[in-house]
């Protein structure tokens, strides 16, 4: 009965099955040839393309969902050659910016500052601008649903990248400027089989009217990307100022776990957004809520496996650094939790996106991001790193919130409350378990409960579930 599902989120899910296993390759690897000091340089340096990526691609991906539908066969041709070029013009203007006020302000804001750092960023930005074309040819391959295509540049990306850090980290031994160099030349190689693939999809032709639309629509979303991603460079920034490289070290390594869960949770919204978008555009608006029943299944699933993060997340995390990192434990299982939103999130933010309400979308996510950045700086001296983390989370939270009161004036969304029940259950558990450990007996009970639970709704929802399978 799964079978189209299974397949194409496999497809989607090799991605993040490479970058897995990569990432118990490098994880190790990394954390037995560097430190939290030196990994907290590093994730604070590589935070800054969190700022490049929005201010360069304007929201492309969201543009392209809003017409793929609307334009003809050449249109859209025309349409991604433009989104490509533009993409690329801004990359090289951003990332000269950044990189003239990090030269000459860098001693500033960087806590021991060394010239080093100017090569080290110089060489992320040029790896930057030579990843131009993915953003157009990734999304442009979602909504054809060409899910094996994707799944082979991804997975060849991440053969490559673990392949070259290999090579300079043993062979060369050019100890910690690998970990940008790694990029650089993973980006250069790749580029040619993007290249390859999307040729057949453009026209080589400017049309200002195309470039016009894009910035139009997508200008307002770029202050969206930037709240949002721009974050991930002002904790980092706020946590080195005040922690140290050190605690920005295991801060950062929480967020590669954190980018773990993610990556596999893309790998099913990336299955069901073109038909959320086609349903959305068309105003089927009632099969939505069939969508939501598998969503809801999820909500189930994630809980499941939310309890062995809280309960054994730490153990793996000691193993798999040598304990240099067991410390971040507490913040995995808190980024853990975004999971539950982005589960529903993708459907609302689509019906937005379809509706062209890329104001409202702008105002909800810098509104909230201004003022979590307002209380972390504000009240920084009182915070813990932990603290940090729950406050982007609840960022999240209500951002979710704010758009879905306002997708209520399209559609009904079910299941919103049991998205809040196990979201919530979630986080009590975890705080209980912070504060009391509530031992191994009681551990094991709730996780069979829960496996009950899911079992259960499985059984029951087996028909409603069909709408999705049949559809993509």
């Amino acid at each position: 009965m799964f079978r189209n599902i299974i397949i194409k989120t496999v497809y989607y899910l090799f991605p993040s099955i490479f970058k897995t296993l990569s990432f118990f390759i490098t994880i190790p690897i990394i954390t037995f040839y560097f430190n939290p000091e030196e990994l907290g340089l590093y994730y604070f340096i590589m935070s800054i393309l969190l700022v490049a990526t929005p201010l360069s691609h304007i929201g492309i991906e969201w543009v392209l969902q809003s017409n793929f539908y609307k334009l003809k066969k050449n249109e859209l041709k025309i349409f991604l050659f433009n989104a490509a070029i533009l993409d690329l013009i801004l990359r090289i203007f951003w990332s000269s910016i950044i990189y003239l006020i990090f030269i000459t302000y860098g001693h500033f804001l960087v806590s021991q500052y060394s010239e080093e750092y100017n090569l080290y960023l110089l060489i992320i930005l040029i790896s930057f601008c030579t990843n131009f074309l993915w953003t157009s040819l990734s999304q442009s391959l979602i909504l054809k649903k060409k899910a094996k295509i994707f799944s082979i540049i991804e997975c060849l990306r991440i053969s490559t990248y673990l392949i070259i850090l290999l090579v300079l980290l043993f062979i060369f031994k050019l100890g910690f400027v690998s970990l940008f160099l790694v990029h650089l030349i993973t980006n250069f190689l790749i580029i040619f089989l993007e290249f390859f693939y999307l040729k057949k999809d453009i026209i080589l032709k400017i049309n200002f009217k195309r470039l016009k639309e894009i910035i139009i629509f997508g200008y307002p979303l770029t202050f969206t990307s930037l709240s949002s991603m721009g974050l991930g460079f002002f904790d980092k920034f706020i946590i080195q100022k005040y922690f140290g490289f050190y605690n920005t070290g295991i801060y950062g390594h929480s967020q590669s776990y954190s980018n773990l869960f993610s990556q596999i949770l893309k790998a099913y919204l990336r299955v069901i957004t073109p038909v959320v978008t086609k349903d959305s555009t068309d105003r089927h608006y009632e099969n939505l809520n069939k969508i939501n029943i598998t969503t809801n299944l999820l909500n189930k699933v994630a809980l499941f496996f939310g309890l062995f993060i809280i309960f054994y997340c730490e153990y793996f995390i000691s193993f798999l650094t040598f304990g240099k990192f067991s410390e971040s434990s507490s913040l995995v299982a808190v980024w853990y939790s975004l999971v539950f939103i982005g589960l529903i999130s993708n459907t609302i933010m689509t019906i937005l996106i379809v509706k062209k309400y890329s104001k409202f979308l702008m105002h909800t996510q810098i509104y909230l991001t201004f003022l979590v950045i307002f209380c972390i700086f504000y009240f920084i001296n009182h915070l813990s790193i932990l603290s940090i983390v729950y406050i982007l989370v609840s960022r999240n939270f209500f951002v979710l919130m704010l758009r879905y009161l306002k997708t209520t004036e399209f559609v009904k969304i079910n299941y919103f409350l049991n998205f809040l029940k196990y979201f919530f259950l979630y986080h009590l558990i975890f705080l209980i378990n912070l504060n009391f450990n509530i031992g191994l007996y009681l551990e094991i009970i709730l996780i069979i409960i829960s496996g009950i639970d899911l079992y259960l709704y499985f059984i029951n929802k087996r028909k409603e579930i069909n709408y999705l399978i049949k559809n993509v």
